[in-house]
């Protein structure tokens, strides 16, 4: 997580890292209803299907985050995130045999 903040600013000031997580996977996750949808960006018969990279965030079993400081921030606001995703089969079926480890 690189962020336009001085080194400890992530502690002091804009939200503590367990809450920034929390707002990801909720972004991440297939939205469970439909008021956590803006009604400008519900998705329309043109848009159809919407893709997520979660179904729900409960089989997220480990995060690890580092952060540091973002020198060229177009935006104070704005943060880059780096994101390395590992993906295993929950439940053994012919099409993930490949992600079994």
């Amino acid at each position: 997580m690189l962020r336009p903040e001085l080194p400890g600013g992530i502690v002091r000031s804009g939200g503590d890292i367990d809450n920034r997580l929390k707002t990801l996977f909720d972004a991440l996750r297939l939205p469970g209803m439909p008021q956590e949808i803006a009604s400008s960006t519900r998705p329309s018969s043109t848009t159809e299907p919407n893709f997520t990279l979660l179904e729900d965030d409960a089989p997220i079993t480990r995060v690890n985050v580092e952060t540091d400081r973002l020198l060229a921030a177009p935006d104070p606001n704005q943060v880059r995130l780096i994101i390395r995703v590992n993906v295993r089969a929950s439940q053994v079926i012919y099409g993930n045999q490949v992600l079994i480890s």
